[in-house]
């Protein structure tokens, strides 16, 4: 795709429910505004680059959708998709299973961030301490800041 450009060390992309997608675009133009905006990209190449991670991710079916059409779960992949295209250095999601309602396959979540890994350098999860339960994995990559390391 050769889209990929130098990140700055200070970039955080953030997936939040707060930042919710834009209700009078499709899912193929909430995405492809960000590489528009900051990268300055024409909308064609946009469209396409987003069009092809969207195939990849295998949500190519949801690109001429609305928010209001989406489930919770594909609004989620979606902003995961939006923050990523940033290309910010740190990727940083804020309490996934309230974004996605309790919905969140970590399976699926680690699957589209590893599909994604090209666009940012790190990617920080912040989580209830209760839904701990929820990211169990055997996967190698995964680190797991201990909560009592964090307090002072």
């Amino acid at each position: 795709m050769g889209l990929i450009r130098r990140r700055s060390s200070a970039e955080v992309a953030i997936v939040a429910e707060d930042l919710p997608l834009l209700s009078n675009l499709s899912v193929l133009q909430n995405v492809a505004l960000i590489p528009q905006y900051h990268q300055g990209l024409k909308t064609k190449p946009a469209h396409q680059m987003v069009r092809e991670l969207l195939a990849q991710a295998q949500l190519d079916h949801l690109a001429d959708m609305r928010a209001c059409h989406l489930t919770e779960q594909d609004v989620f992949w979606v902003k995961i998709l939006r923050a990523a295209v940033r290309q910010a250095q740190t990727l940083l999601i804020d309490r996934p299973f309230l974004q996605s309602h309790g919905a969140l396959d970590f399976g699926q979540l680690l699957d589209l961030l590893d599909l994604l890994a090209r666009f940012y350098d790190s990617c920080q999860i912040f989580e209830y301490a209760r839904h701990q339960n929820m990211y169990q994995t055997d996967r190698q990559n995964v680190r797991r800041l201990d909560p009592d390391a964090l307090t002072n």
